[in-house]
């Protein structure tokens, strides 16, 4: 065999073999292949169909299938589980009964788990001057967001009703925002909307 054919041999395996053992770090629990938060009868009927029937919801969490968690996704997995709820045999390994990633490498993975997503919070509220001196703040009308500096991040848009300017508050990507800096918009301003205008690619207000 010549060197080069083994070096790429070589690495071709390498390249197997870390597919073959990349494991999930998604939250699962394991025994519910059907996500819906319990392990009864409907995982192992779940499993059945998929494997041998082709029918109901595919299997948007292989771990969690794997209920003897061997690696894989057989005939295995539901006669574990039904012997775990009707003959007292142990429970599926972890994670099983809350939600954790997968702790054993192998080459199932786990797209998607109701439940068991990373909580989504909102931070302290935050207030910015819109840049319309002592107005009072009944005056502010319409907003809207967009990329109006092609930076990637999100900036805003505030119309005044009495000043009849248009404040622009540049964004900085992470949820705050810049001083604001005032644009005439003209009499009876009540609204604004951002798009490309001109064709150029950027956006316009």
């Amino acid at each position: 065999m010549k060197r080069s054919t083994f070096l790429l041999f070589a690495v071709f395996c390498a390249t197997c073999f870390n597919d073959a053992v990349r494991g999930s770090n998604s939250n699962f629990r394991r025994g519910d292949s059907n996500l819906d938060g319990a392990l009864d009868v409907s995982n192992a009927i779940q499993t059945l169909f998929f494997l041998f029937l082709g029918v109901g919801r595919p299997l948007r969490c292989e771990d969690a299938a794997d209920s003897n968690d061997d690696g894989k996704v057989d005939i295995t997995d539901p006669v574990y589980s039904l012997g775990f709820l009707f003959l007292g045999r142990p429970p599926p390994p972890p994670p099983f009964g809350e939600c954790s990633p997968d702790p054993t490498r192998d080459a199932l993975g786990c797209a998607a788990f109701a439940g068991c997503e990373p909580p989504r919070i909102f931070g302290e509220p935050a207030s910015y001057d819109a840049g319309f001196g002592n107005l009072p703040s009944p005056t502010t009308g319409d907003l809207a967001l967009g990329d109006l500096d092609g930076d990637g991040a999100l900036d805003l848009a505030v119309v005044n009703q009495i000043s009849d300017k248009v404040s622009i508050l540049l964004g900085h990507g992470d949820g705050t925002f810049g001083e604001a800096a005032g644009y005439g918009a003209g009499g009876f301003s009540f609204s604004v909307a951002l798009g490309d205008l001109d064709g150029d690619g950027a956006l316009d207000e």
